[in-house]
C-alpha cells in the first residue's frame, strides 16, 4: 500500500478489524455457550501473522488491539498468498478442532499489483468448504474481483465508502455468525422470476446461506404482467438447519 490513498485505506481496515475484535470480546454480543476463536494475517508480497488462533475474550482484547494497531503498509498486494495462507491456518486449526465452524474475513481494496492476477484462477483457489466474506475499501476497489472470489453461495462480499459506515457493515456480518440458525436456504418461485444479486441474473431459484435467527429478507420478483390469464405466483422453501 504505498499510496497515500491506499494508505488511507489501510488505516480504515486496521480500525474496522478493531472494531470486530471489540464486538466479538463483548459477551453481552453472543450467546453465553459461543466461544469465539481468531486469527489475523496482514498481507502485501508476503505474509505476517499478526496474530495466531486464540480466545478472545474482554481479558486479552488490549493486547490483541495493540498487535493489530502495529499493521503498516508496505510493498505490494498479493491476494494469492493472502487466500492460501489463510486457508492452510483455517484448515489446520479444523483438523485440530473438527466441531468448529470456519469464517474468513478479508479486508483489501481487491487491487491486486503482485501474484496471480487472473480473478478466475484467484477465486479457484477460494475453499467452498467454509465461509468466506470479502470486503472492499475504498470507492474505486476492485468489486469485479471480490464479486468473482464471493461468487460461491456460501460467501459474501461487502464494501465500504466511508469508515464511518463500517460498524454497520460488520456489525451485520458478526450478527449473521453468531446468531447463525440456517446453513442453506433455497428459494424456488414458479410463475416468476427472482433476482440473483451475485450473479446479477434472473431465474427461478435462489441459493442463500448463513441465516441467522429473526432475519427478514426482501426479494426482488419479476412476472409478465400481459399473460391472459394474469400468471400465479408460488415460492417454495427447503431449509438446512445449522449444525451448530
Amino acid at each position: 500500500f504505498p499510496s497515500h490513498d491506499n494508505r488511507r485505506k489501510l488505516d480504515h481496515a486496521v480500525q474496522t478489524l478493531i472494531g470486530i475484535m471489540r464486538y466479538l470480546a463483548d459477551d453481552t454480543k453472543r450467546c453465553s455457550d459461543t466461544e469465539v476463536v481468531v486469527a489475523v494475517l496482514s498481507f502485501s508480497t508476503r505474509i505476517k501473522r499478526i496474530i495466531d488462533f486464540t480466545h478472545i475474550h474482554k481479558d486479552n482484547l488490549a493486547k490483541i488491539i495493540d498487535s493489530i494497531s502495529d499493521i503498516y503498509a508496505q510493498d505490494s498486494t498479493n491476494i494469492e498468498i493472502a487466500i492460501k495462507e489463510a486457508d492452510k491456518m483455517l484448515l489446520e486449526y479444523s483438523e485440530n478442532n473438527p466441531d468448529t465452524m470456519l469464517y474468513h474475513i478479508q479486508l483489501t481494496d481487491g487491487e491486486v499489483t503482485d501474484g496471480e492476477r487472473d480473478h478466475t484462477k484467484l477465486a479457484e483457489m477460494v475453499n467452498s468448504n467454509y465461509t468466506n466474506i470479502f470486503v472492499g475499501f475504498g470507492k474505486y476497489h476492485d468489486d469485479h474481483l471480490l464479486c468473482k472470489l464471493s461468487k460461491n453461495p456460501k460467501n459474501d462480499y461487502r464494501f465500504i465508502d466511508k469508515l464511518e459506515f463500517s460498524k454497520v457493515v460488520y456489525g451485520e456480518i458478526l450478527y449473521n455468525i453468531l446468531y447463525h440458525r440456517y446453513d442453506e436456504v433455497e428459494i424456488e418461485v414458479h410463475g416468476a422470476q427472482i433476482y440473483n444479486w451475485r450473479t446479477n441474473q434472473w431465474g427461478s431459484r435462489l441459493m442463500l446461506s448463513n441465516i441467522p435467527y429473526d432475519c427478514e429478507r426482501m426479494f426482488q420478483l419479476r412476472a409478465d404482467a400481459t399473460s391472459d390469464p394474469p400468471s400465479s405466483v408460488e415460492a417454495f422453501v427447503w431449509t438446512t438447519p445449522s449444525q451448530m
